[in-house]
């Protein structure tokens, strides 16, 4: 009898919030076996990248692995996941874990099976959750003469544009929904923005604190 069910398992981890893009894989190989169960332990330790470069790692620990991951999931990052002597299931369900904040988190699936020399196991699926619901969409004008006057150069247009785009990528991840679309009218100084209203607003918020600055 097949049976499956979505997974929740919450476990203590490290996640470092910072990696970089090309991920680069430290295979330890001091794997253990409880000596009760005779379930493999395995040591991860990933250094951020796709979901299908974790699920390689894991593989490369766990030659028994069956983990199916679709090509939708690798639109996903994966940050910095460091634990030691776990189960194979609990380093599946870290991706689970750590893309709980995402736009689309991701959604793992677990399958029995028993084949036919009747060894018992877990096949796991990885994809995408899709979105419950739309996301809520805003278009404004501003005006952004007294911000473009506190960066004061002749570049101000371009050190305007920076300091948006550098906010918006610190506090939103690239694949966390649609972009926010901010072009600059120079001439009259009004600054047009669309996109998600949560990062309409950051951008507003940001013209609204440099503002301030120049009333000082």
């Amino acid at each position: 009898m097949m049976a499956k069910f979505h997974t929740t398992i919450l476990f203590v981890m490290a996640v470092a919030l910072t990696a970089p893009i090309t991920a680069q894989e430290i295979v330890n190989k001091s794997q253990s076996e409880s000596p009760s169960t005779k379930q493999l332990y395995i040591d991860v330790d990933f250094k951020g990248g796709k979901v299908s470069e974790y699920v390689e790692l894991l593989r490369k620990l766990d030659p028994s692995a069956r983990i199916l991951c679709s090509e939708s999931a690798d639109r996903a990052y994966v940050p910095t996941i460091k634990i030691k002597a776990v189960p194979l299931r609990v380093a599946v369900n870290a991706l689970w874990t750590v893309s709980r904040s995402s736009f689309r988190p991701i959604v793992i699936d677990e399958e029995s099976f028993e084949d036919k020399n009747h060894s018992e196991g877990l096949v796991f699926s990885i994809d995408l959750e899709s979105p419950s619901e739309e996301i809520p969409m805003q278009a404004t004008v501003v005006n952004a003469k007294d911000a473009l006057q506190v960066l004061g150069s002749e570049d101000a247009a371009e050190a305007l544009q920076a300091t948006i785009e550098t906010g918006l990528s610190t506090v939103f991840a690239d694949n966390d929904g649609p972009a926010v679309v901010v072009k600059l009218h120079e001439p009259t100084g009004l600054l047009f923005v669309k996109g998600p209203t949560q990062r309409v607003r950051f951008v507003l918020e940001i013209i609204e604190q440099l503002a301030q600055n120049s009333d000082q």
